[in-house]
């Protein structure tokens, strides 16, 4: 069923969503004054009445478009805008000049990528690792700021990751990587070890984003 929503007696319509017949007796009933089409197809969907048709493109829609398609004024938009402040599209932000350097761990790909978009605002020096050996030797190279490591790898799990990670700090006296020590392990067993680790975090996933990025600016201050 398309989306619909009910403002004022105008509708505004998801075109790209597939069309039913739902979706055209609802039309009929709402008898509405204006009906936008936000997307590039209309489908099935027939005009009912004096209704006024707008088409408009969805990437990126923003409300001042449509608060100007419904006829509402420049000063009356600012009023709504004003009582409606969460339809403001959200100001992308570019990582800032210091941002720290991040090495991901994990032979999950999908948790690569996951973790990738998490990170993109936070860093421009974020690099991947598919196992423990390949993670070990980015570390080796490059020193970053935090590893994120997955407990469950191919060749070196997260454990002996660790251990070697600090081993190697302590030999040479270098200074300390952040580690997030990730799994899906929910084991109570798994969990004592992993606190018992020398991982500066632990966390256990599913993960969500502003977790992550708690848990890192937590370790940044």
């Amino acid at each position: 069923m398309a989306k619909i929503i009910q403002w004022n007696m105008h509708i505004i319509l998801d075109a790209t969503s597939p069309p039913s017949k739902l979706t055209q007796q609802l039309l009929v009933r709402l008898e509405a004054q204006r009906i936008i089409f936000i997307g590039d197809r209309r489908g099935s969907i027939r005009p009912v009445g004096d209704a006024k048709i707008i088409k408009m493109e969805a990437n990126p829609l923003f409300p001042a478009q449509v608060l100007t398609a419904l006829g509402y004024t420049s000063k009356t938009q600012g009023r709504i805008k004003e009582e409606l402040p969460q339809l403001e599209a959200p100001a992308e932000t570019e990582p800032a000049a210091n941002a720290p350097s991040i090495v991901v761990a994990d032979d999950d790909i999908g948790n690569r990528e996951l973790f990738g978009a998490y990170l993109e605002n936070l860093s421009k020096d974020v690099r991947f690792a598919e196992d423990g050996q390949q993670a070990l030797d980015l570390c080796a190279q490059t020193r970053p700021d935090f590893l994120i490591a997955d407990l469950r790898m191919p060749n070196v799990d997260g454990f002996a990751l660790i251990e070697r990670i600090r081993a190697e700090e302590k030999e040479k006296n270098l200074k300390p990587i952040k580690i997030l020590l990730i799994t899906a392990d929910a084991l109570e067993e798994t969990a004592e070890k992993a606190k018992a680790s020398a991982a500066n975090v632990y966390l256990t996933k599913p993960i969500r984003k502003s977790q992550l990025l708690e848990a890192i600016r937590g370790l940044s201050s």
